[in-house]
This record gives structure tokens, sequence and C-alpha cells, in this order.
């Protein structure tokens, strides 16, 4: 089997997933690829650069659902961005403690926030103000996720699911378009 970056931070998704953030460890992530814990190593110096390289991973997954036209309004980007990055998060529920706690490298973050600017600037935003309206959607679609995805003893009997994912859902409109309509201001 050929071992990559890739392979390897699509498993250690994997483990999180199925197991949450602190029971990723070296060891059992060597296991889910089939290698020796070294063999991880020669890929990722430190589990901290493979944080890292899983949080960039989820940050262009938010960007995969970032489906802005250089032309579109900056309002509808801005909620375009907050609705696909609240679907990815809540895609992989047990990767928000790492993807709050833990920035995504500046190339990752950038690549992810440059088609919003372009419609920002256009529309009189200084460059400072447009990355603080990106960023400002970005934290409360982070929060909102946690949240929702959030788990307390109990939380999995909770009755009627349906209904609370619906109040969610409304909750996640309301805040988001009152943000952005906001930031017109």
């Amino acid at each position: 089997m050929s071992l990559s970056r890739d392979k390897i931070v699509a498993a250690a998704i994997e483990v999180i997933d199925a197991a949450g953030v602190e029971k990723l460890t070296m060891r059992r992530l060597a296991a889910q690829v089939g290698v020796e814990p070294m063999s991880l190593y020669h890929h990722f110096p430190s589990k901290a650069d493979l944080l890292d390289a899983i949080v960039d991973a989820a940050t262009e997954s938010y960007a995969s659902h970032l489906t802005v036209a250089p032309a579109a309004d900056w309002r509808d980007g801005l909620l375009a961005f907050g609705a696909g990055m609240r679907a990815a998060l809540l895609a992989h529920p047990r990767l928000l403690p790492l993807v709050s706690t833990r920035p995504a490298t500046p190339d990752t973050a950038e690549s992810l926030g440059h088609p919003l600017l372009g419609p920002l600037v256009a529309a009189g935003f200084s460059r400072r103000r447009a990355e603080f309206a990106v960023q400002s959607v970005a934290v409360f679609v982070l929060g909102h996720a946690m949240a929702q995805a959030g788990s307390t003893p109990g939380a999995a009997d909770v009755p009627n699911r349906s209904a609370v994912e619906a109040y969610y859902d409304e909750w996640f409109e309301l805040g988001l378009t009152a943000l952005v309509n906001g930031l017109a201001g």
C-alpha cells in the first residue's frame, strides 16, 4: 500500500469521526492504515503537524462547499459560505473541538476566504473589513455548529430529534441572515 499525507489525513478523520479527537493517537492511526507508527513520522514529523493537516483538510472541505461567482452579490456569497461551512462541519461533528481551537494554516485560510473578498471589496468594504466580515461569519457558523452538534449526557435520548434539527435550521437561517445584513451598516 502506498502511504501518502492525504491517505493518512483521511484515515485520521475516520478515527476522529468514530472515536473523537481525544482517541486519535499515532499508534491507533498507524493500525488504521496498516503500518507501523514510525512510518507516519516520515509524512508528519509530529502529531501537531498531523493536527494542522487535519484542520487544513477540514477547511478545504468548507471551500469545496463554497460556490461564489466572482460577480456574486457579497451577501449571497457570505450566506452561501455560511451554509456550506455548516454542512461540512455537521458532516464531521467530532472534528469541531479541533477546528474550533486550532487555526488553519495561513495559506489554507486565505484560499478559503479569497473568493469572498472580491465582492466585498467591490461593494466598498476595505480589505481589512472584508476579512473581518468573512471571519465573523466563520466564527458564527462554528459556534452554531458546536451548539447543535455538542452533546451532553443523555443527549442521544432527546425525544423528537427532527423537531430539534428543524429548530436549529431555523435559528441558523435567522442568525446568519441577521449577521450578514448587519455587516452592510
